[in-house]
């Protein structure tokens, strides 16, 4: 049970992810500060969050399929920026 609350919760982390990306890209929010007041979460939080929304395809899908059991303690605070690192998470 605990596992399903793991997974529904790095779901929900790397939606709101690519909400926060969007929110920023289209220019709703000037700032990671901005946002983050909005959200009232210190600036950090969102800035450790937005890094959901750079997780490789098959790890997204992975996480929002629900077909692999990966919890958000699993991705690393500093992801690796070639995505093809991003698959030991999946290994």
């Amino acid at each position: 049970m605990s596992n399903g609350i793991s997974n529904q919760k790095l779901f929900q982390a790397v939606v709101r992810a690519h909400v926060w990306l969007k929110d920023l890209s289209s220019s709703r929010y000037e700032s990671v500060e901005d946002l983050a007041n909005a959200a009232d979460l210190h600036p950090k939080i969102v800035r450790q969050g937005l890094r959901l929304a750079f997780l490789s395809p098959s790890l997204t899908t992975a996480v929002l399929e629900a077909d692999r059991s990966i919890e958000l303690k699993q991705v690393p605070k500093l992801l690796p920026l070639p995505w093809c690192e991003h698959q030991r998470l999946l290994d």
